[in-house]
């Protein structure tokens, strides 16, 4: 028959294997998930545009830009082979003005609004741009800064794979309009612009 002491000291074995066999899986668990995690890389994509009117001091709805078209630009082509996926974060835009030299003439620039969208819905006439809460006011006589992010786009954080282009109804971006200004071919660009997208990309271990 088995002495208590000798019960005892296998019964610490065991749990000491167990501890052992326990604190193993755990590690592996670990690794398992390292393996698993995404990694992840965030570039600054920049390009640029110009604005105008059509000659009668009139903007149209222009958009000037959109999450779902910053695959067609090369600083984006450079770095979406090595990763899986991609998001758009925020976008950043910075307008200089482009400043005519009139002869003869009183320049007025059409009053601009800047609008942020979401899931490529934006409003059909000027009224609705200016009475948006989100909207900014600017002329071609100054420069503006203006941005928008995803925080607040439950569908535009969604991962996208990196040979395709964000749905629209996932994309968020910056448009603008405008109106009154000055008529004449001579009025016909308003500003020179900066856009910056802050680009995501992952990649599964």
């Amino acid at each position: 028959m088995m002495s208590k002491s000798h019960r005892n000291v296998t019964a610490r074995g065991a749990n000491k294997q167990n501890k052992v066999g326990n604190t193993s899986s755990d590690v592996r668990r670990e690794f398992q998930l390292a393996r698993s995690a995404l990694r992840t890389f965030v570039k600054r994509i920049v390009t640029t545009g110009s604005l105008s009117s059509n000659g009668t001091g009139y903007v149209p709805i222009t958009t000037l830009a959109s999450s779902n078209s910053v695959t067609a630009l090369g600083d984006f082509s450079a770095v979406a082979g090595i990763y899986s996926n991609y998001r758009v974060k925020a976008i950043k835009l910075t307008a200089n003005p482009f400043v005519p030299n009139y002869t003869g003439m009183t320049y007025v620039s059409p009053l601009i609004v800047l609008l942020p969208f979401r899931s490529g819905l934006l409003p059909t006439t000027f009224a609705g741009f200016v009475e948006s809460s989100e909207a900014k006011y600017c002329t071609g006589y100054k420069g503006a800064m203006f941005s928008t992010s995803s925080k607040d786009y439950p569908d535009a954080k969604l991962w996208n794979p990196t040979n395709a282009v964000i749905a629209a109804a996932d994309s968020f971006g910056i448009a603008v309009m405008g109106q009154n200004g000055t008529a004449g071919s001579i009025n016909t660009y308003v500003w020179f612009y900066v856009v910056e997208y802050l680009v995501e990309f992952s990649i599964e271990n």
